[in-house]
This record gives C-alpha cells, structure tokens and sequence, in this order.
C-alpha cells in the first residue's frame, strides 16, 4: 500500500482539490499541473526500489503556509534592501567589505519518506517538534521543511513568509533580500466545487516579501482555466509562464506585456532560469538525451540546444543556472544505474562542457532507485565560480531535514 503526498503543507481540502484538477484534464505545456506531473513521475522512478516498503514521496520544492490577503495593495516600505554593511570609521587599512554574490543560494530538494509496512500511519505534516518529525518509528528519509536558503558564510536560514496562501509553489529570490513568490489559496474552504482546471475560488498570489518575511505586496494573478508558473523577476517585474509563453508582468499596476512562446524549448517547461537576456531549461522528453535548451529572449530564437552526456543522463529538470552573463549554464543530472550524480557547467556558445565531475559514486546502502546524493541547489557567486549544494543521508536510521545532511561546494570554471 502506498501512500502520496503532493504537498506537505496544504490542508487536505485544497490538496484534494488541486490534485483532482491535475487529474481530470491534461495540463497546459507549461503550466504548474505539467511541473507537479513531471516532478511526481521523477519522484516514482526514484522510489522504485522500495517494493519492501510503503513509500511515501513528498514534494518538498519550498512549500510553506503563509496567510496573504488577497488583492492588497503595495505597502510602504518595499524597497527594503540587504547590501554589505558600510565600514567602521578608521577601518579603511582593513580588508574591503566582499561582494555579496550575484545569485541567492535556496534549496530546493526533492525528498521522500518510507514507511515501514507493519499499519503504521504517517502524518499529514511533519512536526519538527516531535520524535522523528511525528512519523512512526523506522520511518526514513529526507524532508526540507520551510524556504531555506544558504547564506554566503555557509550558515541555513529559514525564511519566515507571512502572507494569504496555504502554499507556495515558486520562489523567486531578489538581490536585496526580498523573495517573490507565488502561491496557491483555497478561498472558499468545505465549499463543493466542481473540479477540473477551470475550478472556482481557486487563487494564485503573487507575492513580494520583505527581508523579515512580511508582505510587502499581493496580487492574485489567477486566471481560470489558465495555471501560472513563477520564473524570474526583478524589482518592477514577475516573469510568468503561462499558456506556453513567457509574460512580465508589473508590479505596480498589474499590465502584463508577452515576451516569447516557449515552444523552442521542448512540448513542456518544468523550470526556467533567466539570466542576461537569456531562458535556460533542461528537457528530456520520451527517454530521449537530457538536452540544454537556451532561448533569446528578446528574439524568441533558440540559441543552443546542448546534449549532456547522453550515455548516463537523467534530466534534473529544477538543476539549470545560466551564469549573470548567460554565457555558462550549470546543469546537475544523475544516472539512477548506478546511482551516480554528476555535475556540469556548459558554454552556451559552442556547448563545450568547461567542467564535468561525478559529485557521489552512492553505495551507502540505500535501496536500488534511491540515489545517496541529490541536488539541492546552485547559484553563481560571479561569471566564473559557482556553488553548488548536495544532500546525502548517511543511514536508513531515521528522517533527515535538508541542512543535517547539507555539503555545500564552490567551484571555479577554468
């Protein structure tokens, strides 16, 4: 018997719901249903081996509960900022202040529980406060509860967001401190609706949040019958998918312009990375070679379309990072044979790999299908030195939250 959990941190009324709207009619090619059925097919495969066990695979791609109000008005006060610190008089002998890093490090992990099969019941919501996060003794695995982020220094932060939506299904870190995100709200609890993607009293906020996580501004971007994706954004703008295209659209007063069709980039669009100008996204549709797509843009044209080592690839389709000048992309992908993951950074121009390494060979005793090690995140510090970030759980003894089992890695492209 097994069990799913598409969201851990949604109330059963709106999971259901949202679940049956994914069942009932095929998703838009690029819209959060497709990115939740892709996520949760990857899902699968790796939890394969677990015939033994009950499995139970949770999402857990930063989905935290946060309250919004629905349609609020930008609030005073939003151009927070967190730049470096000025220097203490006197200190100009002392070394410069560090830049602070072109790209924020989050964590995103795909995790999974397993529970034993002996009637034991999981619940709906880890409690971190309880014996093994509240599962049932000989549960394991690996959990990331909250929107954590790596801080430059290598300390974990989790960022309290307050806002109107059970949960967020994208994030979007901006450079002074603020998060963009975009969420999912149930406006009409216990109500009986019908289902399907046209559902009723469904909302979609997006969301700026302040450095201390409050809400600095919220807008229900929901269109019915039509699914959004958060990829991108700036201090005056969200980038959006939404219907196969990518679409800006302004915080100040809603106007929404459309910027290019993503069809270039594949029949479907789990995640983009914006960067100088650029769309970067890994596809890998029918068991084909996981494939580097890079769109312009501002001319709608495919830039290059860059095989990653076809003779071991499983697309990582959350693992692109296009470098602040769109020159490199960085990729993470894993061949579940052998339970190796590997790690590449790719010039776009040419598709010349600038630096390939196996980052785990496994072999720690987990079950066929359930690799060691696992991406966790990426995030260039400037154009030439990236950090990457892996999860390996040690033993089968117990379930693990992401930062206990965090490596973090700085590499320099040569």
């Amino acid at each position: 018997m097994s069990r799913i959990v598409d969201d851990i941190s949604v109330p059963k009324d709106l999971g259901d719901a949202i679940r049956r709207t994914a069942a009932a009619v095929p998703g838009y090619p690029s819209d959060l249903v497709e990115v939740r059925r892709r996520r949760a097919a990857r899902g699968r495969r790796l939890a394969g081996g677990l015939v033994a066990l009950v499995a139970v695979v949770v999402a857990v791609a930063v989905a935290v509960p946060f309250a919004l109000a629905r349609g609020a008005r930008p609030l005073p006060g939003t151009a927070d900022s967190s730049g470096p610190s000025a220097p203490a008089p006197g200190a100009s002998t002392a070394a410069p202040t560090a830049r602070p890093p072109a790209q924020r490090l989050f964590l995103s992990a795909a995790g999974f529980v397993s529970v034993p099969g002996d009637g034991h019941e999981a619940p709906n919501q880890p409690d971190p406060t309880k014996p093994n996060l509240g599962y049932p003794p000989g549960a394991w695995g690996l959990l990331g509860i909250g929107a954590k982020e790596v801080l430059p220094d290598g300390r974990v932060i989790t960022h309290p967001l307050s806002g109107g939506a059970e949960a967020i299904n994208n994030i979007v870190p901006l450079p002074d401190g603020r998060l963009v995100t975009l969420g999912t709200t149930d406006l009409a609890p216990g109500l009986e609706r019908t289902d399907g993607p046209c559902v009723t009293h469904l909302g979609e906020p997006l969301a700026i949040h302040r450095p201390d996580g409050t809400a600095a501004f919220s807008r229900d971007v929901r269109i019915r019958c039509h699914m959004n994706t958060l990829v991108g954004a700036t201090a005056e703008e969200a980038f959006l998918v939404r219907d196969g295209r990518l679409l800006a659209h302004r915080f100040s007063n809603g106007a929404e312009r459309s910027i290019v069709s993503v069809s270039a980039l594949g029949d479907s669009v789990d995640d983009l990375n914006i960067a100088a100008g650029r769309a970067a996204t890994l596809h890998q549709p029918n068991s084909q070679p996981c494939t580097l797509r890079v769109l312009d843009i501002r001319t709608g044209e495919l830039v290059r379309a860059i095989e990653i080592d076809p003779a071991r690839a499983m697309c990582n389709s959350q693992s692109v990072r296009l470098s602040p000048d769109g020159r490199l992309a960085a990729v993470a992908y894993d061949a579940l044979s052998d339970q190796q993951v590997w790690f590449a950074v790719v010039e776009v121009a040419t598709g010349r790999i600038r630096l390939r390494q196996v980052i785990d060979q496994g072999g720690t005793g987990q079950p066929v299908g359930v690799p060691a090690t696992a991406l966790a995140g990426l995030a260039w510090t400037d154009n030439a030195t990236l950090r990457a970030a892996w999860t390996k759980i040690p033993n089968m003894d117990r379930i693990y939250q992401v930062e206990e089992v965090l490596d973090v890695q700085t590499y320099t492209v040569p």
